[in-house]
């Protein structure tokens, strides 16, 4: 059940940021130097995954997780090759 409503949630607050209201700016809050493996690492669990492809071909893997009463999302990029150069990670805001 918690499951579900934190995916209600995540799907509910995931939406483009040219949707958003522009006074209540984005709902997602940098959290710099984290990756989802730190947050796994905390006892947090993944809720969701999803990738995506640039036109380049530079593959992009997000992962949404919960712990607590917090979610996170974090990105991890990586090049051509699926060497890893790059993550972050937000939490959404209360």
């Amino acid at each position: 059940m918690v499951q579900l409503v934190v995916l209600a949630l995540i799907m509910l607050t995931a939406a483009p940021a040219a949707a958003q209201d522009p006074a209540r700016g984005s709902q997602w809050i940098p959290e710099a130097g984290t990756s989802a493996r730190d947050h796994l690492a905390t006892g947090a669990r993944i809720v969701s995954t999803d990738a995506l492809m640039w036109p380049d071909g530079r593959p992009a893997l997000i992962v949404y997780l919960a712990k607590d009463s917090e979610v996170f999302r974090c990105i991890d990029w990586y090049n051509q090759d699926f060497t890893p150069n790059g993550f972050s990670c937000n939490r959404l805001k209360p």
